[in-house]
């Protein structure tokens, strides 16, 4: 019973930092930009922390803005506010590379320090909409179809021949 208190005190307290590190923060994002490739649309929410003192988000002007690092090409996207006093931000990292993002417009909550991402760049699209894989794919099917009837066909019984007789 000692050693689940002692282990039960470590884990809370290995977690009290996590969460006192996230509190002291003041803003949380519902989603990060991981995995994302050029053009491909982020999403996310905008959200102040509940804790003593901590000021709501203000009612308008907050948004993320994202930089290049290397160029330094910066963009920014407003948020839309939600009923529940955060704000939705539709976020586009137009090229691929190591990208910085932050909310803007938040006065004095503090800032967040998010690691920066690795944008991939997007896939190349083919010029044809003609679905040639789903013809072949099908070409393919028919094919098999039609050898395993030729060859269920073959191995039935020869014409004239008696079924009950012995094979010599």
């Amino acid at each position: 019973m000692k050693t689940f208190a002692a282990l039960l005190a470590a884990l809370s307290l290995a977690l009290l930092p996590a969460a006192t590190a996230s509190a002291k923060e003041g803003i949380e994002l519902s989603t990060l930009p991981d995995f994302l490739t050029a053009g491909q649309a982020w999403d996310t929410e905008i959200h102040a922390l509940p804790f003593p003192g901590q000021p709501a988000l203000p009612a308008s002007g907050v948004g993320i803005q994202i930089r290049q690092l290397g160029s330094g090409r910066t963009l920014r996207f407003p948020g839309e506010r939600l009923p529940d006093l955060g704000y939705h931000v539709h976020v586009v990292f137009p090229s691929a590379g190591r990208w910085s993002y932050e909310v803007t417009g938040i006065g004095s909550i503090p800032q967040q320090n998010w690691a920066p991402v690795d944008i991939a760049a997007a896939k190349a699209r083919s010029h044809s909409s003609f679905p040639y894989g789903w013809i072949a794919a099908g070409a393919v099917v028919l094919g098999a179809l039609g050898l395993s009837r030729y060859r269920a066909g073959r191995a039935g019984p020869r014409p004239g021949a008696s079924p009950s007789a012995p094979a010599r």
